[in-house]
């Protein structure tokens, strides 16, 4: 037989092409294998139907392998052979076009054979988004308005809302500000493996689909609904983080950190290399610490002393306490900047607790390592003597461009960057009297269109940076601004624009073009966007 012959000729080591053996071998296994171009039923396919966030399951059999979506109405099935709940669906109703969820192929049941037409192309660009390089940074980069979804209606690509399946609007408030970072959309847009027998992270996938849906810019529904990437969530926290299960974004986001950065390693095989979770959050701080014997005369006696360094992804702001009483919680409000709620990162600022009879700790912070984004944790709730949780109202104003954190880090630190300020890229904000009675929203900022966008779950609205300075926040993430003393910009001209000069040059041009690219780089230290003025 034939898979006699193949194993032979593997034995041999000699080359087959994949494609003649895969059609040999279903033809040897009774199946025939058909391609058409031309189908008299596409005209029945319904992209209104069509919910590409839908759960991969069959609707007849619950089994999630093998799984097909009927185009024209929507529903899934397993199965395209003989007795199959997806042929039986496409004799009883007469839905003759299927589409496999897995490998974006289109069929026709049950004819058995398999359609190729450009007119399909947005429905398979629908259910797995790919993007060029190029494309991603004309996203990233470049206002992306005027697109419509297929009821005509208007949407930014990339500022869409998140569908809140059951209590999970925590979660998309940190999903919003997770995936509008330029260095993370940059990594998990391009990493497209969707391939499961090469994956080693269910997390880190489902995260990187969701990524690529949200900047879909020709997305049928401007929403996007992020039931598989919160189903795998809830499988990875054992049910901590589920549907219709209330919690905290800051726990959650910690959670979420740590398990992406996980996902990367597995993908590295490298513990000497920083994954893009590590460049992107991870700082370093020395913490130093002194523990105090108490005589109660002033002079306390040092115990011990010690001093290390540790890495961190997030750093947490005691904010002030709460009023006692509630005539003054009522009539006074307490106001804060952010600056001296940093105090404690000074080096200078000992914060103490007692840690036993007569004995009390104080530790000293600075930071030795700015991250690119600093995640700041407000303690916003505490609980009080009846072990009530109540929540902490205070105003903290905080600039959401130009915060120097100068005074926060070391010298040497601070001499890598040409200035190390930070502005602020996302807020996450809790709205109600309390933990368990409230919704989380996330204040985005849209670079692209250089404007604040208020997003709770599906709605979506423009606001503004003054609200944004002094809204009660939960989380804040701040975007590094500085650069690397030293450190180019980039190459005058990107990759694919080389190639295509190149190609029209003499040999002794193209090295003189290339000297041209490094030796324009460092003098501007900036990216010409116009190639003659360049060149001039």
């Amino acid at each position: 037989s034939f898979c006699t012959l193949l194993v032979e000729m593997k034995r041999k080591e000699v080359r087959v092409p994949t494609e003649e053996v895969n059609k040999r071998l279903k033809k040897e296994a009774g199946q025939v294998i058909k391609e058409r171009k031309e189908c008299p039923y596409l005209s029945n396919i319904n992209r209104v139907r069509l919910n590409f966030d839908n759960e991969k399951k069959c609707c007849v059999s619950l089994k999630t392998m093998n799984i097909y979506m009927c185009l024209v109405c929507g529903g899934m099935f397993h199965g395209r052979g003989k007795t199959t709940p997806a042929h039986t669906h496409a004799l009883n109703q007469e839905h003759y076009v299927f589409m496999d969820t897995l490998t974006g192929q289109i069929w026709c049941i049950p004819d058995m054979y398999e359609v190729h037409d450009d007119s399909l192309s947005d429905i398979q660009h629908n259910l797995h988004p790919t993007y060029k390089p190029e494309e991603i940074q004309r996203l990233l980069h470049t206002a992306q308005t005027g697109h419509r979804i297929l009821d005509q209606t208007e949407f930014t690509v990339g500022y869409v809302g998140l569908n809140n399946i059951k209590r999970t609007d925590y979660m998309n408030s940190v999903l919003q500000s997770l995936l509008h970072l330029e260095t993370i959309v940059q990594h998990y847009m391009q990493d497209f493996v969707y391939k499961k027998e090469s994956r080693r992270s269910a997390l880190r996938d489902s995260f990187g689909e969701l990524c690529r849906k949200i900047w879909n810019p020709h997305n049928y529904v401007g929403q996007v609904s992020p039931r598989s990437l919160i189903e795998v969530i809830g499988k990875e926290s054992k049910g901590e983080f589920d549907i219709d299960k209330a919690q905290d974004p800051q726990k959650f986001l910690h959670f979420l950190l740590s398990k992406l950065n996980e996902g990367e390693k597995k993908v590295l095989k490298s513990s000497k290399r920083k994954t893009v979770i590590e460049e992107a959050f991870q700082g370093r701080m020395r913490v130093q610490t002194k523990e105090y014997m108490i005589d109660g005369i002033g002079a306390d006696k040092v115990l011990s002393s010690s001093e290390k360094e540790v890495s961190f992804f997030t750093l947490p702001v005691t904010l002030p306490n709460t009023p006692l009483t509630r005539d003054e919680q009522k009539h006074a409000v307490q106001q804060e900047h952010i600056q001296v709620l940093l105090q404690k990162y000074n080096g200078q600022m000992e914060t103490v607790k007692g840690t036993g009879k007569n004995k009390t700790c104080g530790t000293k912070y600075i930071i030795t390592q700015l991250p690119r984004y600093l995640v700041l944790f407000y303690d916003r709730f505490a609980s009080n003597r009846d072990k009530i949780v109540e929540k902490n109202r205070t105003i903290v104003h905080s600039p959401v461009t130009n915060l120097d954190l100068r005074e926060f880090c070391t010298d040497e630190e601070a001499a890598k960057y040409t200035n190390t300020k930070y502005d602020l890229v996302s807020t996450v904000v809790h709205e109600g009297p309390s933990k368990t009675d409230g919704i989380y929203k996330t204040y985005q900022l849209a670079k692209q269109q250089g404007a604040w966008l208020e997003m709770e779950d599906l709605r979506v609205s423009k606001s503004d940076s003054q609200v944004v300075s002094i809204a009660p926040a939960y989380v804040q993430i701040w975007e590094l601004k500085g650069k690397p003393v030293g450190k180019q910009d980039g190459p005058l001209f990107d990759k694919t624009t080389v190639s295509l000069i190149r190609d029209f040059m003499q040999p002794a041009d193209r090295a003189k073009l290339l000297l041209l690219n490094k030796v324009v780089a460092e003098k501007l230290k900036s990216e010409p966007t116009d190639i003659d003025v360049a060149m001039d």
